[in-house]
């Protein structure tokens, strides 16, 4: 598994660890994330999941052992104590972490456009991502449909990259007029990074029931006491119902100091990416700031 190591390298620097989306690796993050960190004394820790970047491929593999992997990174990098952050696909991934690491380590939890495995939205009668994905039964024209898709979105020319796509999402015109950075950063990502290994890891991940729904633990035995929740509720990717429940889930909990967030900015998935673009200012609201603040709360 690659990581990309930015930002503050003052040895009194707290560590965050952002978990990028679908279509995207943590080389974007570093590109959107290092001048913010470097000024609020952030070290980032960018891991590129399996199938993505540079980081192995991996057919089959659950959600839930994710955090084998990272113990390892944070390991080689010295790191005891820290925060995670996650956006859209990489939300059930910080979740992962904030499940399995102890309260000592994972000191911080955010979630920004998340979503919730299939046995929650069903135990709770919510929209679920499973139901746009073929149920695994479908095995055999499934993998195969996987793989062709997956070469058309990330290697066909003409075709690719896949954020070509996103400027045709409900919100995708309003996130081109007010932050058109958004989609060249991806689009840069995607280019140089995400594919780097070929394709066919891509096809797995972005349509895979068992990766993308099946993710092996409850998220409610999260036990983090600093959480913040950043949803929109014109999300045209996922439901906004599922960051509604979180939000009133951490909330509820004793002992849990949250930020939460719900806008319609007409900005749809996209609302929470920083308006500035790559480079800003400490002082704008980012989910990175948002931790440290709550983190700081003793």
């Amino acid at each position: 598994m690659e990581y990309l190591v930015y930002g503050s390298k003052r040895p009194d620097a707290k560590v965050i660890v952002p978990m990028h989306g679908s279509s995207t690796t943590g080389g974007w993050q570093c590109q959107i994330n290092g001048s913010l960190c470097t000024e609020l004394n952030l070290k980032g820790i960018a891991p590129s999941v399996l199938c993505h970047g540079y980081s192995d491929l991996h057919i089959g593999r659950r959600i839930v052992d994710f955090p084998l992997d990272l113990e390892v990174i944070l390991k080689a990098e010295g790191v005891e104590e820290f925060m995670v952050e996650g956006t859209s696909f990489g939300t059930a991934h910080a979740m992962a972490i904030a499940w399995h690491f102890p309260l000592d380590r994972c000191v911080a939890l955010g979630l920004n456009v998340p979503y919730l495995p299939d046995s929650i939205c069903k135990k709770f009668n919510l929209d679920s991502k499973a139901d746009s994905l073929p149920r695994p039964d479908a095995r055999s024209w499934y993998q195969a449909w996987n793989f062709l898709v997956a070469d058309l979105m990330c290697v066909a020319p003409g075709i690719s990259p896949p954020a070509r796509f996103m400027r045709y999402l409900p919100e995708g015109k309003e996130t081109m007029k007010a932050r058109p950075w958004v989609f060249d950063t991806i689009d840069d990502d995607q280019k140089t990074r995400l594919v780097a290994r070929g394709s066919q890891g891509q096809g797995w991940e972005q349509f895979s029931f068992d990766v993308t729904v099946l993710w092996g633990f409850d998220p409610r035995k999260i036990k983090t006491k600093n959480v913040a929740v950043w949803y929109a509720k014109d999300d045209s990717l996922v439901p906004p119902s599922h960051g509604e429940w979180l939000a009133n889930h951490f909330t509820s909990r004793d002992g849990v100091r949250t930020n939460i967030r719900s806008e319609n900015l007409g900005l749809g998935h996209f609302t929470y990416f920083p308006s500035l673009g790559p480079v800003y200012q400490a002082t704008e609201e980012t989910m990175p700031k948002a931790l440290l603040d709550l983190h700081s709360q003793k």
